[in-house]
């Protein structure tokens, strides 16, 4: 299953105040992404929150949601990402 068809498979809830980004699924589809820190190794790693959701995992609450990194195994600190625009076919890139 492609994103674009795991964002439009399950409709959120919108309120008046906000979203609700609860699992890892919702970021997915309202266009957010996760980011996760490692304060051992000091690295930045984007999640693939596609494949995590094709894998099972799109139910798993965020909160508590520990990734481990990838270089030296250490816990992670997850950082969600708005979606970000698009101006003139620029695209961002992933700042080291």
């Amino acid at each position: 299953m492609a994103d674009d068809e795991l964002r439009a498979a399950a409709p959120i809830t919108v309120a008046r105040t906000g979203i609700t980004l609860d699992t890892l699924a919702k970021p997915l589809q309202c266009n957010h992404g996760l980011a996760a820190w490692c304060p051992r190794c000091h690295r930045w790693g984007h999640l693939d929150l596609g494949r995590l959701v094709r894998e099972g995992h799109g139910a798993r609450r965020l909160q508590g949601f520990k990734p481990r990194c990838r270089a030296c195994g250490g816990p992670g600190q997850v950082q969600m990402r708005p979606p970000m625009p698009s101006w003139g076919g620029a695209s961002w890139g992933i700042i080291r």
